[in-house]
């Protein structure tokens, strides 16, 4: 039987896309009639655009990682396509061959075929969850339901895309302290491998008497001297152990209330999560999501495990009466007092939606404004710390020294 790409309309003006098997064009008609939908344009699919159920592995296993900028392209251009009329499985053959990931090219090419068998896009995405999360794959299937898809797909790109760059303005903001520790670390342990044993040896071969500070620094150095070797596997297993802990609930749980916690750190990661949650729960609600079933959405999405579950539990709240600010207001140490009562106004004003964009907006330009001015805050303290540690270092040599230097007296 055939299969056709059509284009229709719903009582309300609103056009819709879809691909759907007939006789010819006059069933497809009944069809699309049956579905309260008048039909305006049609395309029979070509013969060679069909899936080929001979070479089609139905079991294939999908690996890798598909990066967030490639879904957000995806949704951008997909939007702009369904805008200007282009068929819909046509459109996901485009941005098929357009891929480059070849990850996401063959999970666009799944996408594609079950839409042609019937599926509905936001059913065929399901089918996906390590590549489109539920939070994509509900705003796709509101608007599916609604007639507005190009508008879901808007606000799902948009959303990304703030995403996007506010993880990048802490990655790059962190990378400048991250690099300085590393570097630290690896002096360190040079200067405990090459340089200490040969102090400690001067003083022995003198016979000089040591302060415990010394005899405790040179004892390490002569040993790290001596297994050498056991560095880098010691390393390995502190990295390896730390990723094993935060893969575990209650290892993540902890190791989020530290991040918090931190200082410097600790505030930059309180406006992230406060940023992300008001950016996703405000694209929920715009796109016309249940509150209670946004909530569920964002705790899925949130990667703060102490976020998450004030969210869930705001969720489950929700259902018994209480309003959202009521779910917050004990969890201003996480949220702040401002987030919480533009929540109240939002909510006594029917346009949460919009405040909470309007607060995403405020804490993401929070965001930007204090990773630009973290290079001022830690270069001092770094250079404090690096102080520090040399001082310990001279000190330990020195003092040993003087004591000769004073014995030749």
């Amino acid at each position: 039987m055939p299969i056709y790409n059509y284009r229709a309309k719903r009582k309300d003006g609103s056009e819709v896309f879809g691909v759907e098997s007939a006789k010819d064009e006059e069933e497809l008609s009944k069809i699309l009639s049956a579905k309260n939908l008048t039909l305006i344009s049609v395309r029979e699919e070509e013969e060679e655009k069909k899936p080929s159920k001979k070479g089609l592995n139905l079991n294939i296993k999908i690996g890798g990682k598909v990066k967030l900028t490639d879904k957000m392209m995806f949704t951008r251009h997909l939007a702009v396509m369904i805008a200007s009329g282009f068929p819909f499985d046509r459109s996901l053959d485009v941005l098929e061959h357009q891929a480059q990931n070849s990850t996401f090219k063959e999970v666009i090419g799944k996408i594609r075929e079950d839409v042609i068998h019937g599926v509905s896009f936001s059913e065929a995405l399901k089918k996906h969850p390590k590549v489109f999360d539920e939070l994509y794959v509900n705003m796709v299937r509101v608007g599916e339901e609604t007639g507005k898809l190009k508008e879901s797909l808007d606000i799902l790109a948009t959303q990304m895309k703030k995403d996007h760059d506010i993880r990048g303005k802490v990655r790059g903001a962190l990378m400048y302290p991250v690099i300085l520790v590393c570097l630290m670390i690896l002096i360190g342990i040079i200067m405990m491998i090459f340089v200490l044993p040969k102090f400690s040896q001067t003083f022995k071969d003198l016979n000089v008497p040591l302060p415990a500070t010394t005899q405790f620094i040179f004892s390490i150095g002569d040993l790290m001297a001596k297994y050498f070797y056991l560095i880098p596997v010691v390393l390995f297993l502190i990295i390896f152990t730390f990723l094993r802990i935060k893969k575990t609930k209650k290892g993540k749980d902890i190791l989020d209330k530290i991040y918090l916690k931190m200082p410097i750190f600790g505030p930059i990661i309180k406006k992230m999560n406060i940023a992300r949650t008001a950016r996703i729960l405000s694209s929920l609600i715009k796109s016309g999501v249940p509150i209670v079933t946004s909530l569920k959405i964002l705790s899925e999405t949130l990667t703060n495990n102490v976020y998450k579950e004030v969210i869930a539990e705001a969720s489950r709240k929700i259902q018994k009466g209480k309003t959202l600010k009521e779910c917050l207001e004990k969890y201003e140490n996480i949220f702040s007092y401002l987030l919480i009562q533009m929540i109240e106004v939002g909510e006594e004003t029917g346009s949460l939606g919009e405040v909470l964009t309007d607060l995403a907006e405020f804490y993401e330009g929070e965001v930007d404004t204090t990773t630009k001015n973290l290079s001022t805050i830690i270069e001092p303290l770094m250079m404090v710390l690096i102080g520090g540690a040399v001082g310990v270092f001279a000190i330990s040599i020195l003092q040993p020294m003087y004591s000769i230097m004073s014995a030749i007296k």
